[in-house]
């Protein structure tokens, strides 16, 4: 049966021996939004920058539970399930963590505002592979969307034949949208607004 952000969770429910806590306060309920300290990050996994692997790391024997849990995952590959957006996942104190997210805070001893993958796959944690962005940043190294008809992002025909181009979200100062004559005019647009706008070289591949 595949391993799945589903099973994660529910494991860390109901086994709550397979994460130990280090200390009762860190049992206490989470907010909402509040991400963990990086030093427990850090007492409960090793990350390899190179490789972008997270291992964990073995826990204090000091209980019958904390000597299972060592035999079953100590040493052993951690955040290896999937979310539906394919990042890797895994639970720490009864939450949901992507992987990604969880190597930058260990690597930088900080939590990003916003991280994303460079060459854009989601399961590359290396950390030169890791560029921290705001969430409009994450958006300008995202590949062509699955919709797009034209060959080419922000690109698209209307009903009466002429071609819209468009960048950003409506709202946002980076949004730009103009309606021209040709597909070649279009595409040209866009690709200006691109380079204006600081666009990665990747934006709208498929």
């Amino acid at each position: 049966m595949p391993v799945t952000a589903q099973r994660i969770r529910a494991g860390a429910t109901a086994h709550r021996h397979q994460i130990p806590l280090p200390s009762p306060e860190d049992a206490m309920p989470r907010k909402k939004g509040i991400e963990c300290d990086v030093s427990l990050l850090r007492q409960l996994l090793s990350y390899d920058p190179e490789t972008g692997q997270l291992t964990w790391k073995a826990r204090p024997a000091t209980s019958s539970a904390l000597v299972a849990w060592n035999a079953a995952h100590a040493g052993k590959p951690a955040f290896t399930a999937r979310d539906r957006h394919g990042y890797l996942v895994g639970a720490v104190l009864n939450r949901l963590y992507r992987a990604h997210r969880v190597c930058f805070a260990i690597f930088y001893g900080r939590w990003p505002d916003d991280v994303d993958h460079e060459d854009g796959k989601r399961d590359q944690n290396r950390i030169k592979n890791l560029r921290e962005s705001g969430s409009s940043g994450n958006g300008r190294n995202r590949g062509k969307d699955r919709r797009n008809t034209s060959g080419h992002a922000g690109v698209y025909q209307t009903k009466t034949g002429s071609w819209v181009a468009k960048i950003g979200r409506r709202g946002t100062p980076d949004f730009r949208q103009k309606t021209v004559p040709t597909r070649d005019e279009a595409i040209n647009l866009r690709a200006q607004w691109e380079n204006d706008l600081g666009y990665s070289d990747r934006h709208g591949r498929a």
